[in-house]
């Protein structure tokens, strides 16, 4: 179960990047124009997140960690794992938010989530119950 848990995260993951993940709308009203990023776009400049207050994608770090200290099941990749879910889930946060696009001042506002989010935190999930499943089957 371990095994397929973990095979499934990281697949999920993978797929996650090739998927459309967000779409931004630009806030001008005469404007009518937006964009839709996909899993590697996001992957990329998501660490731009905490200018919305929005930390999801820091939940990378803690399942690429997490996943390492996997390889040694116990309480570690526990622990960095619940972190990694907790970030994840600040996911749902992102619409309606608006950045500030470019110097001339454009600005977007995240307007939808799409599946490829989903896949993601699915990805997430995975991993997590891998920890769980790790711990407990000792």
């Amino acid at each position: 179960m371990r095994t397929f848990l973990i095979l499934a995260s990281v697949l999920l993951f993978l797929l996650s990047l090739a998927l459309p993940v967000v779409t931004f709308k630009d806030t001008r009203p005469q404007e009518n124009n937006s964009e839709t990023w996909y899993g590697w776009g996001v992957l990329f400049l998501g660490w731009f997140g905490p200018r919305v207050d929005n930390y999801a994608w820091f939940a990378n770090l803690f399942w690429l960690v997490g996943s390492l200290f996997l390889i040694r099941p116990g309480k570690v990749s526990l622990v960095l794992l619940s972190i990694a879910m907790l970030l994840a889930l600040n996911t749902f946060t992102l619409p309606g938010k608006v950045a500030a696009w470019n110097s001339e001042g454009m600005r977007k506002e995240a307007s939808a989530l799409h599946y490829g989010a989903y896949v993601w935190l699915l990805a997430m999930a995975c991993q997590f119950g891998a920890a769980v499943v790790s711990l407990y089957k000792r």
